[in-house]
């Protein structure tokens, strides 16, 4: 009875520092209330208790790990690949801690037996995890596994698997642990570097998908541009003969000045459109064309202006593709019927250089602090779900490329432009 005491306390006390560290972990996210908390606890003291009786001390030890693993995914709500992270880094840290304390903190002592130094060394865990839990910021620990790179979570899980085998050996043979800790780590090396390389090609595969969809989307608007482009110099010679029968029809300077300055505008805006031709980026070349036809649809104006032909950048098409979508999208969309927005293209320095004017208001400080944030929008939201998401992704794009966006107010003809510039 005493025996069961000493086991059912140490359980208590090992799942006590388990689930502070979950509840470090998730200290952002709603938490559950005390009462529900022990409840859970105690279910998985019960569930400890019946397993540990009842299995193979390995199997037993298995199978509570997958149990505790689905009490922190209803305990938390959360969802059960969240809970496996949370527990996986639990693990993790309460492991290392457990080696921290037998190398620094020996529990040896032939008067103390194997069930007090255990109860002991879970007792001094606990404070430790205590005194950690009050100092250290277990929450971004968490954000890092599941919100940076995908690098990061292989390397943890390639720990947590490692982690999980020595213990394991050490179950099934105590005395030859240490001699399997080096094959151990052996293999969770190549397992690391198996992963590695497999999310890397996994990563190439979809890029390449990604440029294949982004080819086939736009690769017809570039032929279309190219016959949009014929069609126009079928009138070249017609527009030429307009022009030298002018003076014919304006005899004098005033009016012949006008309407060879009418007859040049046009000709230029035809001119921007097979300039478009030239663009090192096709399918960015035919984005614009079918940008340019979207906004004359709806009674707009989109003016490309073409700095360079060939642009250098270290950004793939497809996410120019994205950068300028949000842009344009945003910029017609804020301009009346009838208005225009300018977009200019150019490249220095290796860096491609994207600025898009349109009509709108003085941008205020507060407004420039919360355009870029995620969610906000002085759209209605119930029209579109997407709403305030544009910038915000626009924002993370340019900074996964190391790149930079400005936001200015510009007076162009006494008329408020909001002017973008990208640098990318």
């Amino acid at each position: 009875m005493i025996e069961m005491l000493k086991i059912t306390t140490i359980n208590l006390l090992e799942l006590s520092s388990t689930f502070i560290i979950i509840y470090a972990l998730f200290s952002k996210n709603d938490k559950p209330t005390i009462p529900r908390t022990i409840l859970f606890i105690l279910i998985d003291l019960i569930i400890r208790t019946v397993f540990n009786n009842t299995l193979p001390e390995l199997s037993s030890w298995i199978v509570c790990i997958i149990c505790e693993c689905v009490i922190i995914k209803f305990l938390y709500k959360e969802s059960l690949s969240n809970a496996i992270i949370a527990y996986m880094l639990t693990f993790i840290i309460l492991s290392i801690l457990e080696m921290a304390i037998l190398i620094f903190f020996p529990l040896e002592s032939s008067s103390i037996n194997a069930e007090n130094m255990q109860m002991l060394g879970s007792m001094l865990e606990l404070i430790v995890v205590i005194l950690l839990y009050r100092c250290l910021p277990f929450y971004k620990l968490y954000e890092i596994i599941t919100k940076r790179s995908i690098y990061i979570k292989i390397i943890s899980v390639n720990l947590f698997i490692m982690i999980i085998a020595i213990v394991a050996f050490s179950k099934i043979d105590p005395e030859k642990v240490i001699s399997f800790i080096p094959i151990t780590l052996l293999m969770a090396i190549s397992l690391v570097f198996a992963n590695i390389m497999s999310v890397r090609q996994q990563l190439i595969i979809t890029r390449q998908q990604h440029e294949l969809e982004i080819y086939n989307t736009y690769a017809p608007i570039f032929n279309d541009l190219i016959e949009h482009v014929k069609e126009r110099q079928h009138d070249y010679n017609n527009q030429l003969m307009s022009i030298k029968a002018l003076p014919l029809t304006h005899t004098d300077y005033l009016s012949l000045s006008n309407a060879l300055g009418t007859y040049s505008e046009k000709m230029e805006l035809e001119f921007n459109e097979a300039y478009l031709l030239t663009l090192n980026f096709k399918l960015v070349a035919g984005f614009l064309f079918s940008k340019k036809k979207e906004a004359q649809n709806i009674g707009k104006e989109l003016i490309i202006d073409i700095k360079n032909i060939y642009v250098e950048t270290i950004v793939p098409e497809y996410d120019i593709i994205k950068m300028l979508g949000i842009l344009i999208d945003n910029a017609i969309e804020a301009i009346d019927i009838g208005d225009k927005a300018i977009l200019l293209l150019s490249s220095i320095d290796n860096k491609i250089h994207i600025h898009i004017y349109n009509k709108g208001p003085v941008i205020t400080t507060e407004l420039r602090t919360k355009m870029f944030q995620k969610g906000y929008t002085t759209k209605s939201k119930s029209s579109d779900i997407t709403h305030g998401l544009g910038l915000y992704n626009l924002l993370q794009l340019i900074k996964k490329y190391n790149g930079d966006i400005e936001l200015y107010d510009e007076l162009i003809n006494d008329i408020n432009y909001v002017h973008f510039v990208i640098r990318v």
